[in-house]
């Protein structure tokens, strides 16, 4: 979907035009293609110094097998315009002293501080190189090994699944030897975690807890680290990544699995949205949703259906990749960020909150969208189907009192009714639109 945004700055007082910049994410295509089955979809995405995109699947893919006819799990690399590398389909991993068939399925993946690919799979960490795609180094005894994640001094921390199975532990990321264990027994069955590039913050995805847990250490991995905050209240959050341009922290919300998971996604968030967390503000900066649509495997959410369980980014930090399990066919989309100006123009003073009637209305395929704030303070403007998904963030950003307008191009939409909301201040307004292709 591609979105325009042109924002009308009504100041409340006069003062020197200066011109700002918003960034929004924009729905590009399903990636590599839509052909390609990755098993029971995809469980570890991650992109390497020269963009390149290696992806592990959740389960045997496209009837990968040796030449002998047994069965493999391979791992696939990309090239950004979907094709594939040479050392792409990798099978069997050689180290010293070992060589590794790749029968079960990928359980994470991260690029470390120096480029090279860490790749998890059943009890088994092996760090790859990012040029060649050959072995680097393995280690053999971590049971059901969570994809691991990495400071810039290369220390890389890794944890379990199963609760209560063992420790977020400490590695050398060079050559996986053991700097010790940093917290005993987190909670909760998890699929990631992250870590702060100073190694000051450990950030554990307890998916079955439905939040993040932060633990601190003043010392980095020197220790100790002690349960300090929490964040993502209500997700399942199965995927996390820092973005290498925003510095923002990017998780995952799902799943909608009722039996499991007591009831899904919490508000204020959204099933199968990503949201870029600032750190340092605590508040969310940014987002983007999972295309449903995405032709030609047009899929709603169900109970135990497509979660989202991957995320990844390029160096430059403007594509983002992300990946969901339990969605074999087209379960890598693709988003690219566009940056266009903002521009106040002194033009009187707002009254109240207001969200205008979208014009025109109805539309096909874009139309206006405008509102006004009382208030500064951070605003978002999103677009929901009438089932209560979201289907486009227009606004998220720290907004002064004024009036807006965003446009919002819905050409990759269906026909249908949809619903824009907007929240600033503790105020939120509804209205809906009807689009008529």
């Amino acid at each position: 979907m591609k979105r325009a945004f042109t924002v009308v700055f009504i100041l409340t007082v006069c003062c020197t035009v200066v011109g700002m910049a918003a960034t929004q994410w924009t729905f590009v295509k399903v990636f590599p293609d839509t052909t390609i089955t990755f098993g029971a979809g995809v469980h570890g995405i991650a992109v390497d110094p020269a963009n390149k995109i290696w992806v592990g699947p959740a389960g045997r893919t496209n009837s990968d097998s040796l030449s002998t006819g047994r069965a493999v799990v391979a791992i696939y690399v990309y090239n950004p315009d979907g094709t594939e590398t040479p050392i792409s389909r990798i099978k069997i991993i050689n180290t010293t002293g070992r060589s590794d068939t790749l029968t079960a399925l990928c359980r994470g993946s991260r690029t470390d501080a120096e480029g090279n690919i860490v790749y998890s799979s059943g009890s088994r960490y092996w760090k790859l190189n990012y040029q060649t795609g050959e072995g680097m180094a393995t280690y053999l005894g971590l049971s059901s090994a969570i994809a691991p994640a990495f400071t810039s001094a290369n220390e890389m921390f890794t944890g379990y699944v199963l609760p209560g199975t063992g420790p977020i532990s400490i590695w050398s990321g060079s050559d996986f030897s053991s700097l010790g264990s940093a917290v005993t027994a987190p909670p909760g069955f998890s699929r990631t975690l992250e870590v702060s590039k100073d190694g000051n913050d450990i950030y554990w995805c307890g998916y079955s807890n439905k939040k993040i847990y932060v633990y601190h250490s003043a010392n980095g991995t020197l220790g100790p680290y002690e349960l300090s905050d929490s964040l993502a209240e209500g997700c399942q959050v199965e995927s996390i990544s820092w973005n290498k341009k925003d510095g923002y922290l990017y998780f995952s919300a799902g799943n909608i699995d009722t039996v499991n998971y007591a009831g899904g996604v919490l508000p204020p968030y959204t099933h199968s949205v990503w949201y870029a967390y600032d750190v340092a503000t605590k508040t969310i900066k940014d987002s983007m949703a999972w295309n449903w649509g995405a032709y030609p495997y047009n899929i709603t959410p169900v109970s135990n259906g497509p979660r989202p369980r991957g995320i990844d980014f390029s160096v430059s930090g403007d594509t983002a990749y992300v990946a969901c399990f339990n969605h074999g066919k087209a379960a890598i989309q693709m988003f690219k960020r566009t940056e266009t100006s903002v521009d106040p123009i002194d033009d009187g003073i707002p009254s109240g909150y207001t969200l205008s009637q979208n014009y025109p209305n109805p539309f096909n395929p874009s139309t206006e969208i405008q509102f006004t704030l009382t208030k500064a303070g951070y605003t978002t403007l999103k677009v929901y189907d009438v089932l209560g998904k979201e289907v486009a963030t227009l606004v998220s950003e720290n907004l002064n009192p004024g009036t807006y307008k965003t446009n919002f191009d819905a050409s990759r939409l269906a026909s249908g009714t949809y619903v824009y909301t907007l929240t600033s201040n503790g105020a939120r307004l509804i209205n809906k639109m009807l689009l008529m292709k």
